[in-house]
């Protein structure tokens, strides 16, 4: 999520810019640890690591300034 125009009532442009470096770290970990095709025997494998991995990649995604339900609820 990009830093909105206008900033949402309660939130702070300091908490914005937290909020894209704590972003930025997390997609780089997420890429780092991301199911590579060739290190599982089979399709259903890495499906099921790929789906893992997709949700936990968005469970603990960091919550975007002035949340109102967290990522992990």
């Amino acid at each position: 999520m990009e830093t909105p125009k206008v900033l949402p009532k309660g939130t702070t442009q300091e908490q914005w810019d937290q909020y894209q470096e704590d972003l930025a770290r997390h997609n780089a970990y997420y890429e780092d640890i991301m199911p590579q095709r060739h290190f599982f025997e089979t399709e259903e494998e890495y499906n099921s690591a790929m789906s893992e991995w997709n949700m936990n990649s968005h469970c603990f995604e960091p919550n975007h300034p002035g949340y109102y339900i967290a990522n992990n609820d």
